[in-house]
């Protein structure tokens, strides 16, 4: 499962509009992806660790943050939504693209 994580994550930022980056125009901001839903057994929590994600008891989930494209929100959340898109189709977890802006 960690292979597929790792891989999903490389096609959400090829499939990350580079446009959105190139413009510097619009809001500053931060995204991430939350993966939930009934995550018990030990592999599968290891798998999303190496993958980034962090347990968050606030979002209920585990939470990977977009520290990727500066300060650009547009991209980040573009990023967060191709990520969590791919995360659901491919694999048995819910996952989902949150932001907000600075």
């Amino acid at each position: 499962m960690e292979n597929i994580l790792q891989e999903l994550h490389d096609k959400a930022i090829t499939l990350t509009s580079p446009q959105l980056y190139q413009d510097h125009g619009g809001a500053c901001g931060f995204a991430w992806v939350t993966v939930q839903g009934p995550i018990r057994k030990k592999a599968d929590k290891e798998t999303l660790s190496q993958a980034g994600f962090k347990y968050s008891a606030y979002e209920k989930g585990w939470v990977f943050w977009v520290g990727y494209y500066g300060q650009s929100m547009h991209m980040k959340e573009d990023f967060a939504a191709n990520y969590a898109k791919l995360i659901r189709e491919n694999t048995p977890f819910k996952a989902y693209a949150g932001s907000r802006m600075d």
